[in-house]
């Protein structure tokens, strides 16, 4: 009986590690992709515009490319 308890446990603590750490992953790329949205809000100077099918944004003044994190208006969602 103590062994088949001392398994279970460890088998949780293993699962509980797994999705704890799928977790913190989630939301540190949940995290990066605000972070980046919000710089290409926030940008005054630049002039960005759409690349390689809408995928990315590059500024027109200075060529720094960024992904485009909304997605464009011409491009149906669901269609695969």
């Amino acid at each position: 009986m103590a062994l088949t308890d001392l398994i279970s446990l460890v088998a949780l603590m293993s699962l509980g590690g797994i999705i704890g750490a799928a977790g913190l992953l989630r939301l540190f790329q949940l995290d990066r992709l605000r972070m980046e949205y919000n710089r290409q809000a926030a940008c005054r100077w630049h002039r960005w515009q759409a690349l390689q099918g809408g995928s990315y944004l590059t500024c027109t003044l200075c060529w720094k490319k960024s992904r485009r994190i909304n997605p464009s208006r011409d491009r149906k969602i669901g269609t695969g």
